[in-house]
């Protein structure tokens, strides 16, 4: 479920120069159930090079949305993962 932002959060993302808050979930919520890769191609804290999304969570350190995954307890933004094309 979409949950708005604080006025906090909205601040610090403004400094981010993040436009579109609910664009972000909705890519996110689309990605729930698929393997994912981060953009960087470093592996996730499971030592696994692909993950398989579990839900979309608010980052607490970063205020964005990101996803978590089945495989480890680690929450990694929207913008930093993707679906690989090898898959």
């Amino acid at each position: 479920m979409y949950i708005s932002l604080t006025p906090k959060e909205k601040e610090v993302l403004a400094q981010r120069h993040i436009d579109s808050d609910r664009e972000v979930w909705e890519l996110g919520t689309k990605l729930i159930g698929k393997m994912v890769c981060k953009k960087s191609l470093k592996p996730f804290k499971s030592r696994e090079k692909y993950n398989t999304v579990k839900s979309v969570v608010r980052n607490p350190n970063t205020h964005q949305w990101a996803v978590s995954f089945f495989e480890d307890e680690t929450v990694v933004d929207v913008k930093q993962i993707k679906i690989p094309k090898e898959l």
